[in-house]
């Protein structure tokens, strides 16, 4: 039961983490966006 609990929580960090670079990826777009519409 523990590696099963294990692979799920590897599962949600995983997708959390790849929510997080995503973010972060237009976080850093959206600032030259502005920047060329000035």
């Amino acid at each position: 039961m523990g590696q099963e609990v294990r692979d799920l929580l590897q599962k949600l960090y995983g997708q959390r983490d790849d929510v997080l670079a995503r973010i972060r990826q237009r976080a850093e777009v959206l600032p030259m966006e502005a920047e060329s519409r000035v």
